[in-house]
């Protein structure tokens, strides 16, 4: 089974850089740096070990350091803003992109309704990791409605990142 996702993954032609910010529109690159930022948990510009260890622990997901390891292996090298946001554009070209990013959201989701409170949300993103200010919260936020509730709807928004709504 590993040689088989081995050979699977080297058989990925790697999207040069460029072409991966020509795949996405100007506010999902946006977004994407965001969420770069906030896996860059030491500042450093590159997601490593420990930054993505951080990730899934902040989510409350821990990981082993095989399965992070193995993450890693699929960028060969460094995973720079630009490796970060071409892996995003060879996952969103596939069709279980949508799937995988509702379920890293769904980990804030304790009830299963599609959607994480808002003000919890805004807590996470700019206390952990490279904090957002309140402003690139509201931009955020302002690309999804909130609902009455002040319920982030998590599943519009990653419809909005893959399809560019």
């Amino acid at each position: 089974m590993a040689q088989k996702e081995a050979a699977r993954r080297s058989s990925i032609q790697p999207m040069q850089g460029p072409n991966a910010f020509q795949f996405f529109e100007d506010h999902q690159v946006k977004q994407f740096r965001e969420v770069f930022r906030i896996m860059d948990s030491n500042g450093d510009d590159k997601i490593d070990t420990t930054d993505l260890q951080n990730t899934f622990e902040r989510i409350g997901q821990p990981i082993s350091k095989e399965l992070i390891e193995s993450m890693l292996a699929e960028s060969n090298g460094p995973i720079t803003f630009t490796v970060f946001l071409t892996m995003m554009a060879q996952k969103f070209s596939g069709i279980d992109s949508t799937q995988t990013i509702t379920s890293a959201f769904a980990a804030f989701d304790d009830n299963g309704s599609g959607t994480i409170d808002a003000d919890r949300l805004r807590e996470c993103l700019t206390t952990m990791g490279d904090h957002f200010t309140d402003e690139e919260v509201d931009d955020m936020f302002k690309s999804q409605a909130l609902d009455d509730h002040g319920q982030f709807h998590y599943r519009e928004f990653v419809r909005s990142l893959k399809h560019g709504e």
